[in-house]
């Protein structure tokens, strides 16, 4: 299932690469998102309990930050474990892009391939939910941000 987009966010790109790289913002800004936690440069752990359509259940996401151009361009991989299987991955292309000194624009472009019991739910439930956490994330970054987090 592929789902691209771009949001502006009131932020310079450069504070932008640094909030999405904190994980103490990521965990504020990630819906349902209990804990995050840095586990070597690039890569996060971050646990999640979550309802998907009928499926609720604790995740954790390892998330990995590839091929990154610093504040331009980065690779970005993602596996979503729960209960040591396997539910989900996804592999994105990510630009960020200066629209002026304070503002910035996120553009993305991911592959998610979802399996067991959510890819029973199906594509018509899961893009629109990833699409719906993508959104609630940006639109809280800039708030955390600027909070002084």
């Amino acid at each position: 299932m592929k789902i691209n987009s771009s949001y502006a966010v009131p932020l310079s790109a450069e504070r932008l690469w640094q909030a999405i790289t904190d994980p103490e913002i990521l965990k504020a800004c990630l819906n349902s998102c209990y804990e995050v936690n840095r586990l070597d440069h690039g890569e996060y752990i971050a646990l999640f309990h979550i309802k998907i359509g009928p499926v609720q259940n604790h995740y954790s996401a390892k998330l990995k930050i590839i091929d990154s151009n610093a504040i331009e361009k980065y690779k970005l991989q993602v596996s979503v474990k729960s209960d040591d299987q396997v539910t989900a991955e996804a592999k994105a292309d990510v630009r960020l892009e200066s629209m002026d000194e304070d503002n910035a624009r996120i553009n993305y472009s991911a592959e998610i391939v979802v399996y067991g019991p959510l890819a029973k739910i199906g594509a018509l439930v899961i893009k629109p939910f990833a699409k719906k956490q993508i959104g609630y994330f940006f639109d809280r970054i800039s708030e955390q941000v600027t909070k002084g987090r």
